[in-house]
């Protein structure tokens, strides 16, 4: 033995039972090459099948540590590093707290167990492996940790661990079903993780990670149903998510993570129907969020939410029956929101959210009868609202909203008494199909629920048409104001009675000119009245007659008792005479016309004051 071979290297109790598969793995690791022992058959060559591979196949996982571990073996192996196909390690490759000079590659072979945490090591590459378990706990890899195409059927622990370059699972099968599938709590990796493709049975876990780089999860499976699929709290991310095409059987959670690119979750499917199918509080995305063709089943979470770009839902179905739908309260937006041709099967809620584009609910259902179908209290939408949806069944609340424009269709209404208006400001109504007359909004407001009367919506639609320059139509919402008031307000009898007069003589203040119709009317009838009254002989002198008495007129007479600050001297000099008169015999009729004169009087006190209060603008309330 000249110790110029690894062979030379090994312990006596190592180079005992030496099988035919370990020599080659000693003689291609010094010299730089793979020790590869498939057959090429791939049915054969399955790790899965490798109870049945024989000692031409199988490294003892003792001599494979000696191996990697052993520093004079070190200076032996090629700087290539260790690697392997098509083997069968036979043991647990325990490298606990181990330093692991050279990159180390066991691919497509059959693994008992990984122990690699706190070890430190350059390039780690299991892919197309079978393994029952991986532990690495606090690994520092300087290089790629590639776990394409494995089958792991204990679960990953990965919790603290640093990788130097990329992580890759690309369509690995991970396996936990009672505990973690993939746990990589506070792992940092700077190049990026490749995820998709994969399949977890149990929770994946990327809590509190740092991550440079995207975390690619497309088309992957999650399954862990009634419980956790994925979760990623409090993840940091230098890049994008992606999680589209993903079919989540169980919770997915992003609460409290921040993402300074995208997070796209496009065509995915997240099912939770008893809980949360997709939690994101109080996240951070600097770039768009997009949600589109989503199919969720159970409550979607977007609370205090932070997104500095768009986000999309367009297409997405958002199902939890008698429960919440979509949570997007407080969410801040800097660009638009779309919920365009969405399905809602449960409530929405956006309130206090603030969105500094537009939101877009066109061609969207919302159904939740009985409750809130979209609740939006207190939204602030810097640009258009557009409410034209196709469907909404529910309660529709959009009080103490504020949107600079408006744009629905009478359609998306919901049915009366199902809308909530009050304290909601909108700058414009704008669309070429949005009702815009004063009758069709006045039955947009009448939706509103009869025993929750509110004024300020009539005031706001009121602001709107005449900042458009359509007075007339300002004018019928507020007198609609005030006989909705008198129907449906908290009025006293004695209220209602003078609201009813106010809106038949004057219009409320806001038909001054109706008030003349009825002086007219009396003034007419007075002379009338008066004129049959000297027929009749019953008009008589107060004063004695002389050449200076001015004769009777009816009209003027009746003018004269009408207009109270106007004197015609016709009331000074006659009167109706209350006894009999000649040639009748008809005291009661003498009694009538005098009773006529007072309440001529006093109708014209009351008529008068009206008009002046009219023509001043007293009486109109804006």
């Amino acid at each position: 033995m000249n110790g110029n071979t690894l062979k030379d290297l090994l312990p006596e109790k190592l180079r005992k039972d030496l099988t035919p598969a370990e020599e080659k793995l000693l003689e291609s690791s010094q010299e730089g090459a793979e020790a590869d022992f498939r057959s090429g058959d791939q049915e054969k060559d399955n790790p899965e099948n490798s109870e049945k591979w024989g000692s031409e196949r199988t490294i003892r996982a003792e001599l494979l540590y000696w191996l990697c571990t052993d520093p004079k073996a070190g200076r032996r192996a090629h700087a290539k590093g260790i690697w392997i196909w098509g083997a069968k390690i036979a043991g647990s490759l325990d490298f606990t707290s181990a330093t692991l000079p050279h990159s180390i590659a066991i691919c497509k072979s059959a693994i008992e167990d990984i122990e690699l945490a706190y070890a430190e090591t350059r390039n780690l590459n299991f892919s197309g492996s079978s393994i029952h378990s991986i532990r690495a706990d606090g690994l520092s890899a300087n290089g790629q940790l590639f776990l394409i195409e494995v089958t792991v059927k204990g679960g990953v622990r990965l919790p603290g661990a640093n990788i130097g370059g990329q992580l890759a699972c690309k369509k690995a099968i991970f396996e936990n079903p009672r505990g973690y599938a993939f746990n990589a709590d506070g792992i940092a990796v700077n190049g990026g993780i490749i995820f998709n493709k994969v399949t977890a049975k149990g929770e994946v876990r990327f809590l509190g990670a740092h991550i440079r780089g995207p975390l690619d999860c497309i088309g992957a499976i999650f399954e862990n149903h009634m419980a956790v699929a994925f979760n990623a709290d409090g993840l940091s991310i230098e890049g994008s998510v992606f999680l589209s095409g993903v079919t989540a059987n169980g919770a997915v959670r992003l609460i409290g993570a921040e993402i300074s690119s995208q997070l796209d979750c496009t065509g995915s499917t997240f099912k939770n129907p008893t809980g949360k199918a997709f939690s994101a509080d109080g996240f951070l995305v600097k770039g768009g969020m997009f949600f589109n063709g989503v199919r969720a089943y159970g409550e979607v979470r977007f609370l205090g939410a932070n997104i500095h770009g768009q986000l999309a839902c367009n297409g997405a179905l958002f199902e939890n029956l008698n429960g919440l739908a979509l949570k997007a309260d407080r969410i801040s937006i800097n660009g638009s929101m779309f919920l365009t041709d969405i399905t809602a099967k449960g409530k929405v809620l956006l309130i206090g959210a603030d969105i500094s584009g537009g939101l877009d609910c066109n061609g969207a259902t919302f159904e939740n009868l009985g409750d809130y179908a979209f609740n939006a209290q207190n939204l602030e939408v810097t640009q258009v609202l557009f409410f034209d949806m196709k469907k909404t069944a529910g309660i529709l609340n959009l009080e103490h909203a504020k949107v600079g424009v408006l744009v629905d269709l009478e359609a998306s209404w919901p049915e009366k008494g199902n809308l909530l208006l009050d304290g909601f400001e909108y700058g414009a109504l704008a669309g070429d199909n949005t009702p815009q007359t004063s009758k069709k909004r006045l039955e947009w407001l009448r939706l509103q629920p009869k025993d929750s009367f509110s004024l300020q919506p009539y005031e706001q639609l009121a602001k709107v048409f005449r900042n458009a320059g359509r007075e007339s139509d300002a004018r019928e919402v507020l007198i609609a104001k005030q006989e909705d008031l008198r129907h449906y307000g908290k009025l006293r009898w004695y209220s209602k009675a003078w609201n009813r007069i106010l809106g038949i003589t004057i219009g409320h203040g806001y038909k001054s000119g109706r008030v003349f119709y009825f002086i007219f009317y009396f003034l007419l009838l007075g002379s009338i009245m008066f004129c049959q009254a000297n027929k009749l002989g019953v008009m008589k002198s107060v004063k004695e007659v002389s050449s200076g008495n001015p004769p009777f007129n009816s009209i003027i007479y009746s003018i004269d008792a009408f207009v109270p600050f106007l004197n015609l001297h016709q009331e000074d000099y006659w009167l109706p005479n209350a006894e009999n008169t000649y040639p009748y015999d008809c005291k009661w009729c003498c009694q009538m016309f005098r009773g006529y004169l007072w309440f001529h009087i006093a109708m014209g006190w009351v008529f008068s004051t009206l008009a002046a209060l009219s023509l001043s603008g007293l009486i109109r309330k804006d």
